[in-house]
């Protein structure tokens, strides 16, 4: 079953950049062939917060889920960790929010877009 499911995953990658309002932005283009789309997307804190942080979640990580880190840029940076069953959350299209304070209340709410990845 979990071979089904990463053929099917393996077969959307390739599609163009769409985005969620204010929370997804496309990475960089760095895969090769007519087909090949974004490898990554940008997800930016949702907070009250008075500035932001972008996410760059890679593609490759969602191929084969095991936890990971992710730096979240901005006028200062914040370490993200996330599980291996929030990266087959993300994979799968849910939303992940993950929220932490270090030293001030940050929330990021992570969705693959459907046609990245």
């Amino acid at each position: 079953m979990r071979a089904m499911r990463r053929r099917q995953f393996l077969l959307v990658l390739g599609g163009a950049c769409a985005s969620l309002p204010a929370l997804v932005g496309c990475g960089e283009d760095t895969n090769s062939g007519a087909d090949a789309g974004p490898s990554t997307f940008i997800v930016m804190n949702q907070d009250d917060a008075d500035h932001q942080h972008e996410l760059e979640v890679h593609c490759m990580d969602l191929i084969d889920p095991a936890p990971v880190s992710y730096t979240a840029t901005g006028p200062h940076e914040h370490t993200i960790a996330l599980s291996a069953q929030q990266i087959e959350a993300i994979a799968a299209g849910d939303l992940v929010e993950i929220s932490f304070t270090d030293g001030h209340a940050h929330r990021f709410l992570i969705q693959r877009p459907d046609s990245v990845c």
